[in-house]
This record gives C-alpha cells, sequence and structure tokens, in this order.
C-alpha cells in the first residue's frame, strides 16, 4: 500500500510541475512589451471615424549586433484576454529594400522592415492583440504578442 501512495504522490507532483509549466508559457506569450532578444516591434492600427475598416501597420527593427539577419516575418492576430482578432492578415507581408523579407533579401542588423495591411470589422478604441514572428538565418525564432488599441 505504501508503494501505491509514493507513486500516486509522485504522478500528482509531476502533473502539477507540467501545469505550472503550460501557464508560465501561456503568460509570457502575452507579454506586452515590444521589444526581444535582438529585435524591436512597432504596431498601429488607424481607423476612420465611423468607417469600421482600417489600416494596421506593423515596423520591425533588428536591434541584433551578433550577424544573425532575420529572413522570415509572419504577422498573426488572436484574441487573448477579452482582445479581438483582426480580420484580413492571411496576405500581411513586411518588406526591406522594396521586397519581402525572405533568405533571398534578410533583415540586417540596424535596418527595419515595414509592412501595412487594410482591413474591415475593426473598431477605434478597441484592443487587439497582434502577434509577431520573426525567423533567423539559424533557425532561431523571436515572438512578440503586441495588444494594440484601434486609433481614430
Amino acid at each position: 500500500m505504501r508503494r501505491r501512495t509514493t507513486f500516486v504522490a509522485l504522478g500528482l507532483g509531476i502533473a502539477c510541475v507540467a501545469l505550472a509549466v503550460i501557464i508560465g508559457l501561456a503568460l509570457f506569450d502575452t507579454a506586452v512589451t515590444g521589444t526581444g532578444p535582438g529585435y524591436s516591434v512597432n504596431a498601429s492600427i488607424a481607423v476612420p471615424q465611423g468607417t469600421g475598416n482600417g489600416t494596421l501597420m506593423v515596423e520591425v527593427h533588428d536591434d541584433s549586433g551578433s550577424g544573425q539577419s532575420i529572413t522570415s516575418i509572419s504577422v498573426t492576430s488572436h484574441g487573448v484576454g477579452g482582445s479581438l482578432t483582426i480580420p484580413d492578415l492571411a496576405n500581411f507581408s513586411l518588406s526591406y529594400r522594396g521586397s519581402l523579407v525572405s533568405k533571398g533579401n534578410p533583415l540586417v542588423a540596424g535596418q527595419s522592415a515595414v509592412g501595412s495591411v487594410n482591413a474591415s470589422e475593426l473598431t477605434a478604441g478597441v484592443t487587439y492583440q497582434v502577434k509577431v514572428i520573426m525567423t533567423y538565418g539559424s533557425g532561431g525564432e523571436g515572438i512578440q504578442t503586441i495588444p494594440i488599441t484601434a486609433q481614430v
């Protein structure tokens, strides 16, 4: 009986640690900052009053001094903590030197990539979540989740 109790207690302990890790990852992913190691992200949403249509602008600046270029940037939207999603992001892309950021046109240290997209069903004063994922030439990733309040 003592052996069974030990295994049950050990199993519950592992389950509690796993749950704590999952909760910690979820909280980290919803960070409100706009910078990370080697990059900074600026974003805004402008919605002319009464239209419901607006423009999302995202700028990613490569602050790394390590020589690791950003070879891919994707932008998605997902609602977290009462925030709403932004429709129409399927074709969102960021450009550097007039072309999409890619392995053939990497974003290098000290430079910025910019992109914008028109979106519908937006409301001024409402907060939306934007997730920016940057991939480095080495295969590493930088992920930044930012809440943005749409402005008139």
